[in-house]
């Protein structure tokens, strides 16, 4: 598809370019960022494709981004993106919002029976035939000028999504499936605007720890994201899990087993807020969400359900993910054996077929 493209380098430019999308009821965004060696992605290039046109917006060259937060904003103009997870967060830190109105091309594709998280290349080629070169996707984004094929690439990876959009809404319409997708999109709206405060239940071994050593590990984790989010960062640049795990599992913290632990310069620079964080952990109240290994019976009933949901996917012609991976399915059954019989997983059009599901795996681990 060759559509005219203009790159976009001032303010100028960038008031110019919004009057061209004044009249789009929909446009195509894509994002190219870089995070080698940050906490935060640095936003490099946003591209913006309409029917007509697509413009490549240097954000390493605009001072003034309004034209583009209106756009985003517009609740009356689709934003069309392709697993779009990481554009959010970009647009988040970068323009401190989050768009409204957006069809997440990726998503509908699982919806309307394709593989799981299929990336844009092998949609578009499924979709429409044409094949993609990936081979400046990891370029560096902030180095100008940029090359042929970065440009290139920039232009590819923006140019089908308004096509795609057309026929995978068209598709899921026509299987029903619409509502699912509109309820997806508002939990994933949600979801990616959200700071993980969870992120220490997916570290491994974490189901072997007691609940103190869990609130030590989540207050351990709580203060490396704010730090690592302060100094913009790597969170692994400031402590390796596997140095919070080894920590978390201690009765007790000095500055001399820190010492010990870490190289050197990390131990002096984050010695004190890992003991103030390893003591608030110690002293506080415990996580609302503790993790233990199953027991017999409960891995059974995981096992059921996951059985169920295969057959089910498979009735349904979607990726079995997209009804429910092992973790969600786990946090279900903890929060069914809890007491808590409407898991928040399980509502919407999810619950409506996957209830029957806990339902049936319940009784039947009742009557052994």
């Amino acid at each position: 598809m060759q559509l005219p493209h203009t790159w976009v380098d001032s303010d100028a430019s960038l008031e110019s370019a919004a009057r061209r999308w004044a009249g789009a009821s929909v446009v195509g965004v894509d994002i190219e960022f870089v995070r080698f060696n940050t906490y935060y992605p640095q936003a490099a290039i946003y591209q913006i494709a309409t029917d007509e046109a697509i413009d490549l917006v240097d954000a390493t060259a605009i001072e003034q981004f309004a034209p583009l937060i209106d756009l985003l904003d517009a609740a009356h103009v689709l934003k069309v993106v392709h697993g779009g997870g990481e554009d959010m967060e970009v647009i988040h830190t970068h323009l401190g919002m989050t768009p409204r109105n957006v069809f997440d091309t990726q998503l509908a594709a699982c919806i309307a029976g394709h593989v799981w998280c299929i990336g844009y290349a092998a949609l578009v080629s499924a979709r429409l035939g044409v094949e993609l070169s990936k081979e400046a996707q990891r370029s560096d984004w902030l180095a100008r000028p940029l090359s042929q094929q970065q440009r290139e690439y920039c232009l590819q990876d923006v140019a089908y999504l308004i096509e795609l959009q057309n026929i995978l809404r068209r598709e899921i319409e026509r299987l029903g499936r619409l509502d699912w997708f509109e309820q997806e999109m508002r939990h994933w709206l949600l979801r990616e605007s959200a700071v993980p405060e969870d992120r220490y239940l997916r570290m491994a071994g974490v189901r072997q720890m007691t609940s103190r050593q869990q609130a030590v590990l989540k207050a351990l984790c709580e203060w490396r994201e704010h730090e690592a989010m302060r100094i913009d960062q790597p969170r692994q640049w400031v402590v390796r899990d596997e140095h919070l795990l080894k920590f978390a599992r201690q009765d007790s913290l000095d500055r001399n087993a820190i010492g010990q632990a870490l190289p050197p310069r990390v131990a002096r620079r984050f010695g004190r807020g890992l003991l103030d964080a390893f003591n608030a952990g110690q002293a506080g109240e415990l996580p609302t969400e503790v993790l233990r290994p199953f027991a017999k019976g409960s891995r059974e009933i995981v096992k059921s359900i996951l059985k169920g949901v295969t057959k089910l996917a498979q009735e349904l012609n979607v990726p079995p993910e997209l009804l429910g991976r092992r973790r969600e399915i786990e946090r279900c059954v903890r929060a069914w054996q809890s007491g808590d019989r409407q898991p928040d997983y399980l509502s919407g059009w999810r619950g409506c077929y996957l209830r029957s599901l806990f339902d049936a795996a319940f009784d039947a681990e009742q009557c052994v």
